[in-house]
């Protein structure tokens, strides 16, 4: 079976929105952890909206330059 793989421009869509993902998850925890209205929202939770938001960064940017450096 035939391995299938995204055209350039939805690789570069993708990219693009993992990284505003992240970025939007990393505002959104740091937030949280200045406001901390909430009793329940502590410091492990601001550390995995960090993370995740960092994870969600490094795949977008390494879509990215897949997308960048394919030859179509």
């Amino acid at each position: 079976m035939a391995k299938q793989e995204l055209s350039k421009a939805a690789l570069t869509r993708v990219s693009w929105a993992a990284l505003i993902f992240g970025v939007l998850v990393i505002l959104f925890s740091a937030l949280a952890a200045a406001v901390r209205q909430s009793p329940g929202f502590g410091w492990t939770e601001v550390l995995g909206g960090v993370f995740l938001g960092l994870l969600s960064i490094v795949f977008g940017y390494r879509w990215r330059r897949k997308a960048r450096e394919s030859r179509w």
